[in-house]
């Protein structure tokens, strides 16, 4: 009888690595995932963005590398989570200046990626690149362009955004779009149109460059900016049109308690990083890249800190975990070659 019913345990529950070591968390509490560890990126790689982002749709975790001052060095690589195994894309790709940022984004409902890359570049500076997961599936080459027949916006602009995050509805209810922050404008792309529009504000209200990106749900908003400016670290939220089509509205959540900024850890605390709360949908939460702040909001511009998580090693990048998984996901390796891949469940 203890054989069978042994038997039956297994039958019934096979979960992946990734969830068995999520579940096996107290709220709270965190553990290493040394199994879910990447060998492929370096320090260099991981310095300078915000987040990477699981598409919990197809079981896929994307994550960007980049070192500074290697233009063609743009990397991009997956991790599936039925076999807790890492696929590398692009080992160097592009001709473009700049970091990741918080210029790499996901639309969550198709699983398709977006990555902004430096305007002073020559490959096509005004658009940005596009992981396209239907053609990856089908076994054609996946990273293309958006918008696709046009460029996000013409004349000149600044060598770097200030965020780009995708919005499934930001059009209206499944009319989505990419959002393009820089420090003067503010670009949209609208996907099922491939169409384009952009709105004007004052030099740096959002920040110069670096600037964060979060698409939060509950709040049906992204939130871009947040970083270092003339005016301040305002955090802007774009949120869709109460008349569908109509242009997106925007509204100044004021100034976060530290940074929103994709900056390297070498630069010291005071800057973090925007990510859903993973076991509370009507949260969202700043973590702090180098140091150990965090705080919560519920509407976005009203901060609560609360308490300290438990990531240590620097340089880190940073995954809010989907599909009920309830934990943050912190990959790194320093310049000594040690890996880093740790799990904490936040308290809802």
């Amino acid at each position: 009888m203890a054989a069978s019913a042994k038997t039956i345990r297994f039958v019934v529950s096979d979960p992946s690595a990734l969830a068995t070591a999520c579940a096996a968390l107290a709220s709270g509490a965190n553990a290493a995932f040394a199994s879910g560890q990447q060998s492929s990126f370096t320090e260099n790689d991981l310095s300078w963005q915000t987040a990477f982002y699981h598409d919990d749709g197809h079981g896929l975790i994307h994550l960007m590398g980049k070192p500074a001052n290697s233009d063609t060095q743009w990397k991009h690589q997956y991790y599936t989570v039925a076999t807790n195994t890492w696929t590398v894309v692009l080992t160097g790709a592009w001709n473009n200046p700049g970091h990741i940022y918080g210029n790499f984004t996901m639309d969550f409902v198709t699983g398709d990626v977006f990555q902004q890359r430096g305007f002073n570049g020559v490959d096509n500076v005004r658009r940005l690149r596009r992981w396209d997961y239907t053609q990856r599936a089908s076994g054609a080459a996946a990273w293309g362009l958006a918008p696709i027949n046009q460029d996000m916006f013409t004349g000149n602009e600044d060598n770097h955004g200030n965020g780009v995050c995708y919005h499934p509805n930001l059009y209206g209810t499944n009319d989505g779009g990419a959002i393009w922050s820089t420090q003067s404008q503010i670009h949209f792309w609208r996907r099922n149109t491939d169409g384009r529009q952009t709105i004007g504000y004052t030099y740096g209200a959002y920040g110069e460059k670096e600037g964060a990106n979060c698409y939060w749900p509950a709040q049906n908003s992204c939130f871009v900016g947040g970083s270092a400016g003339p005016d301040g670290n305002n955090l802007l939220r774009v949120t869709p049109n109460v008349s569908a089509g109509g242009t997106p509205v925007l509204a100044n959540m004021g100034t976060p308690p530290i940074r929103c900024q994709g900056a390297s850890h070498l630069g010291g605390s005071g800057f973090g990083s925007l990510h859903v709360h993973p076991g509370n949908p009507n949260k969202m939460l700043l973590i702090e890249t180098a140091g150990s702040r965090v705080y919560e909001t519920s509407n976005g511009s009203t901060w609560t800190q609360i308490s300290n998580h438990p990531f240590t090693m620097v340089p880190r990048v940073l995954c809010s975990l989907r599909g009920g998984l309830g934990c943050v996901w912190a990959i790194g390796r320093n310049s000594g070659g040690t890996h880093y891949s740790q799990l904490w469940k936040p308290a809802p």
